[in-house]
């Protein structure tokens, strides 16, 4: 059997390099997919008397105050029919969680050629600090989802009511911006209060509205 060939430290880290770049395309499909399938998902009455009972409690709060300003209540009530915590965060820790583990398996294979011979390192998949890290980073990445969601909705529905969406249309607003940060969801509210109205915004279905708003955040 020929002698394994050991990298070089340089050789070794182009190779984690690599293994990481091309990873990212898998995390990103993982991502889009678990959103795409969570939209389907979403139970729109559900939605819809959320939306409404917190148009009521903002009117009430302008009429009592002066100030229309979401209330925590307001906006879990929203997350909670949008299915953040419930459906979407565990399914996208899951993913995550997998997706990193076979990441740092491929990288285990990477370190072990680059080990001198008859020295053994066990880092894969199956390792348990692998585990744990897999599963911490996941739960970053859904902790950030979760609190990136709670934000756009609260800046989406304060921005609803004082401009006079309906609440239908804020209900879609809401579905486009899942996954979204804050700055971009607000991004998509501007574009479809300040732009839609002249590219006759009505015929427009919300895949379209989202293809167009993706081509206008590349050029930013």
């Amino acid at each position: 059997m020929p002698a394994r060939r050991r990298l070089s430290p340089r050789q070794f880290y182009r190779s984690l390099h690599r293994i990481a770049d091309g990873r990212v395309g898998s995390f990103e499909r993982a991502f889009l997919e678990e959103l795409q399938r969570h939209a389907a998902t979403i139970d729109d009455a559900r939605l819809l008397r959320a939306l409404q009972r917190a148009w009521s409690a903002l009117e009430a709060a302008r009429q009592r105050t002066g100030k229309a300003t979401p209330s925590k209540e307001a906006v879990e009530g929203i997350i909670g029919a949008l299915g953040i915590d419930d459906t979407l965060a565990p399914r996208i820790r899951a993913r995550y969680q997998s997706l990193t583990q076979q990441t740092l398996g491929l990288a285990g294979e990477a370190m072990s050629e680059a080990m001198p011979a008859g020295f053994s390192l066990r880092f894969d998949r199956t390792n348990p600090r692998a585990i744990r890290f897999a599963q911490r980073q996941s739960s970053r990445i859904v902790a950030e989802l979760s609190d990136n969601v709670r934000r756009s909705v609260r800046r989406e529905i304060a921005r609803g009511f004082r401009q006079g969406v309906t609440v239908p249309e804020t209900a879609r607003t809401l579905r486009g911006i899942i996954g979204l940060t804050p700055d971009q969801a607000a991004s998509v509210g501007r574009f479809r209060s300040e732009w839609l109205p002249d590219m006759n915004a009505r015929v427009l279905d919300d895949r379209e509205l989202l293809t167009k708003h993706k081509q206008r955040l590349r050029r930013i």
